[in-house]
């Protein structure tokens, strides 16, 4: 992997290491708004990491495109997987999150001089909380 000595984005005089590295012809490629009946190459990415994954196979490469890719499932990977690299699209900020993409509208609980806060409605959209009780 080839690595060029740079000076941070946010001009604060730290360097930081940029990593150029090349991607494989027959990557897999994944997008937080893929389409899982897509062929996962560059210009129709898959939605699914899992697919992505099995797709790729031993010795293979998945390229996570920027953006959340929330999971709705746990990726399994087994030694069909052996040597799997998964890797970020550079340039680009991708992140893998077990959180649930809620959709909220937030509204003015108490907003003033002393207080700033806001609350939504997820109605419907959460089951099975920790710690919440339902009585």
């Amino acid at each position: 992997m080839n690595r060029t000595n740079k000076k941070c984005d946010c001009e604060c005089g730290r360097s930081k290491f940029q990593s150029v590295v090349a991607i494989p012809s027959n990557a897999i490629f994944v997008a937080p708004n893929g389409n899982d009946a897509a062929l996962g190459t560059l210009e129709a990415p898959l939605r699914s990491i899992q697919l992505a994954c099995d797709r790729a196979g031993k010795y293979g490469t998945v390229v996570l495109r920027g953006g959340v890719h929330f999971l709705t499932q746990t990726i399994y990977l087994t030694p069909e997987h052996s040597h799997l690299t998964l890797m970020g699209f550079p340039g680009e900020d991708a992140v893998v999150s077990g959180g649930v993409l809620l959709k909220v509208n937030w509204k003015p609980y108490r907003v003033d001089q002393k207080w700033n806060i806001y609350v939504a409605d997820i109605s419907g959209q959460v089951t099975n909380v920790p710690g919440k009780s339902d009585s």
